[in-house]
C-alpha cells in the first residue's frame, strides 16, 4: 500500500476532511452533488473528483466549479478503471485526516459532516455511517429510508450485513492508516467500497452508526435484475476470494446478505 498519502496529510494547511468523489458521465447530476458538498455547515474540507474518462460535459462542469472554489480539485484519469480505481486515485491525492465518500450522482444534507466528524474525532471508532433516503433517477424523493441504528458495528457484523452506504461513510485514517484497495483485491470493481470498509474495520476497529438521514441515494436507470445479479456475484467473490472465508462461513454470510437485500428488488420496481 502506498504511504505517500500519509506524508501529504502531515503538511501544514491540509484540510481535515477529504471528500472522495468518483465520476463517470455524470453531467446531468454532478453539479447538484458538488453543490451539496459546498453547502456543508462543516467547511474545513477539500473535494477530490476523479474522472473515469467521461465522454460528456462532466469534466467541463467540474472545472468551472473549481475555478470559483479552490477546495475543489479534479483528477482526469487516462484510462477507464471503474469506481474503485477512481477512489484509489482520489485517496492517493487526498490530504485530509478524514476520508468522506460521495459518488457523483448522490447528495449530502447540509449538516452531514458536522454531525459525523466529532463522533470520529472525539470517540474510539474508525468509521461513521448513517441512514439515507432513496430517490429516483430524476431526483424525486421516495420516502424510503435505508436505516442505520445508532450503535457500534464490528467487522463480523459488516460481513453478514453491510449497512454502510458509501455516500454516508467517513473514515478516520489516523486510526486505520492510509485507505487503498490493492489491485490484487479487485475481485469485483463494483464492490471496492465494501472492501474498503472491511479493511478499515480489521484488527478490532469499529464503526458507529447515526440513525439520522444524512444523504440521498439516487437510483440508477439500469436494469434492476442485471444489477442485482452483478452485486450478488461481487458479494460472493469478496467473501470467498478477498476475505478468503471458509465455504460454510461464506455461505452463512451470503445467506444473510440475500435475505436482507431481497426486499430492495421489489422496492426498486416501485420507485422507478
Amino acid at each position: 500500500m502506498p504511504n505517500t498519502a500519509t506524508d501529504r496529510r502531515v503538511q501544514g494547511g491540509a484540510p481535515s476532511v477529504s471528500v472522495i468523489m468518483p465520476m463517470y458521465n455524470a453531467a446531468e447530476v454532478i453539479v447538484e452533488a458538488i453543490e451539496s458538498v459546498i453547502a456543508q455547515t462543516y467547511t474545513d474540507w477539500e473535494l477530490v473528483v476523479a474522472d473515469d474518462c467521461s465522454s460528456d460535459d462532466s469534466v467541463a462542469l467540474v472545472k468551472a466549479m473549481a475555478q470559483s472554489d479552490a477546495r475543489i480539485r479534479l483528477i482526469e484519469l487516462d484510462k477507464n478503471v471503474g469506481s474503485t480505481g477512481c477512489r484509489n486515485a482520489a485517496l492517493q491525492a487526498a490530504r485530509g485526516r478524514f476520508m468522506a465518500f460521495l459518488d457523483g450522482d448522490d447528495i449530502w444534507l447540509p449538516h452531514k459532516l458536522e454531525m459525523q466528524i466529532p463522533l470520529l474525532r472525539d470517540g474510539p471508532h474508525a468509521l461513521c455511517c448513517s441512514s439515507y433516503e432513496v430517490m429516483s433517477h430524476t431526483g424525486r424523493k421516495t420516502g424510503r429510508v435505508r436505516k442505520v441504528a445508532a450503535r457500534t458495528y464490528s467487522y463480523a457484523s459488516i460481513l453478514k450485513n453491510n449497512v454502510i452506504g458509501c455516500l454516508t461513510s467517513v473514515v478516520d485514517t489516523q486510526k486505520t492508516g492510509p485507505l487503498y484497495v490493492d489491485p490484487a483485491e479487485w475481485v469485483e470493481r463494483s464492490r471496492g467500497d465494501y472492501v474498503l470498509w472491511l479493511n478499515a474495520l480489521q484488527n478490532g476497529r469499529t464503526a458507529i452508526g447515526v440513525k439520522d438521514v444524512l444523504a440521498l441515494y439516487r437510483l440508477s436507470r439500469n436494469s434492476v435484475s442485471s444489477r442485482k445479479i452483478m452485486a450478488a456475484g461481487g458479494m460472493w467473490r469478496v467473501l470467498r476470494h478477498n476475505r478468503k472465508l471458509p465455504m460454510v462461513v461464506a455461505m452463512g454470510c451470503f445467506a444473510s446478505y440475500a435475505i436482507m437485500r431481497l426486499p430492495r428488488v421489489f422496492e426498486r420496481f416501485l420507485t422507478r
